[in-house]
């Protein structure tokens, strides 16, 4: 009660600095980071609790910014506290460290509302990086940019920090340092499953960039542009699935059923016109490889002769199929991808036209090749109709 007081007068007689208050049941250990905490933050105010039934009680009378918790404690662990805190409405942030943590736990405290997790043992010189973070508002709700825009966004300018996404009751956590994707998490699902499951989340998914220096394991094995695409295709194939079943089921006719031709009429020329409105667009051509000729086409010019594309790729595409055919791999193409000093090249064969592809090439400077890609395949979607 004495050093509830004492806290009373101190802050009441102090001018307002950051103030975090300090659970964990180890006295020693308590105690020790507390005091080196503070010679790391000289301008914060650090205060103490053995357990969070002092934690609640200091909670409840004091401004407290951030609450950094240990989870196994007596009376009342950092689990219940953290329940408690927030049946109260506490507006701070909170940090859980742990010696016996497993993948569950970290699950369970993020649900919970805490915003860092981190393993004893620790560097305090991270915990203190943590504590600033979270004390001084270093992290950001991200409104207007999709997910894939974002996390390529983070990569090109070489961030590091914890990507959050809620989304319809479901939360992942994205780690980035320097710009390189290190760690997915979706409860249990790590690494490049997890990452592949976050990126297919609808668009309207909740993004919150947080600051996060704790070390993390390198589960991420595919880059990020390569996981964009994956994610991408699985949704073109889910979506163009959907969509042939629900014709079929009007028409009677099998869902794969392969058409031989693209009707060439004003709706293709109007693709055509569509496909030069993706990012750094230089020309487009429908091709049909059995004749080696362009069907369609829009843009081109100087260094980039579009007349030339059926001619010159049509072989190259051919060969593909044929080494596939040899290899025996029962799978399809979805593009490839010709990369240029200036400019990059894609070539998309029609999945249900037969013997026909399209080829784009887009200024490299420019260019976003995942979401190129995802354009390519709509205009496919509409040739195909």
């Amino acid at each position: 009660m004495v050093r509830w007081l004492h806290n009373i007068i101190f802050m009441l007689k102090s001018p307002r600095h950051p103030v975090v208050l300090f659970v964990d049941d180890e006295d020693l250990f308590r105690s020790t980071a507390v005091e080196a905490l503070q010679r790391i933050l000289p301008n914060y105010r650090f205060l103490q609790a053995a357990n969070g039934v002092e934690a609640l009680e200091q909670a409840r009378d004091l401004q407290i910014d951030v609450v950094v918790t240990d989870v196994r404690m007596p009376k009342m662990g950092g689990t219940e506290l953290l329940v408690e805190l927030r049946k109260r409405g506490f507006r701070g942030r909170t940090l859980v460290i742990s010696a016996f943590g497993d993948s569950r736990l970290e699950r369970q405290v993020f649900d919970l509302g805490a915003l860092i997790y981190l393993e004893k043992p620790l560097e305090l010189t991270d915990l203190a990086d943590s504590i600033r973070s979270a004390a001084e508002g270093d992290f950001s709700q991200v409104e207007g940019v999709t997910l894939a825009g974002f996390a390529q966004l983070l990569a090109l300018e070489r961030k590091t920090g914890r990507l959050r996404i809620a989304c319809a009751g479901r939360r992942g956590d994205l780690y980035f340092q320097q710009g390189h994707l290190e760690d997915a998490q979706v409860g249990e699902l790590r690494g490049d499953d997890a990452a592949l499951e976050i990126f297919n989340w609808p668009e309207e998914a909740k993004l919150e960039l947080l600051t996060d220096l704790s070390p993390r394991q390198q589960t991420v094995r595919l880059s990020l542009n390569h996981l964009l695409l994956e994610a991408m295709r699985l949704r073109d194939e889910s979506a163009e699935y959907s969509e042939e079943a629900s014709q079929a089921a009007a028409v009677g006719a099998p869902p794969q059923a392969c058409l031989k031709e693209v009707a060439i009429n004003s709706s293709t020329k109007t693709a055509m016109q569509i496909a030069m409105k993706i990012s750094g667009a230089l020309g487009i051509a429908l091709v049909d490889s059995d004749k080696g000729e362009n069907l369609a086409q829009a843009g081109g010019g100087e260094g980039l002769n579009l007349d030339l594309v059926g001619n010159c790729h049509t072989p190259m595409v051919r060969a593909k199929l044929d080494t596939m055919a040899k290899l025996k791999l029962d799978d399809n193409i979805e593009d490839i991808l010709i990369t240029l000093g200036r400019q990059y090249h894609i070539i998309r064969p029609l999945h249900r036209v037969a013997n026909h592809f399209l080829f784009l090439a887009m200024d490299r400077d420019v260019a976003n090749l995942a979401l190129a890609r995802l354009q390519l395949a709509t205009i496919e979607r509409g040739l195909q109709a």
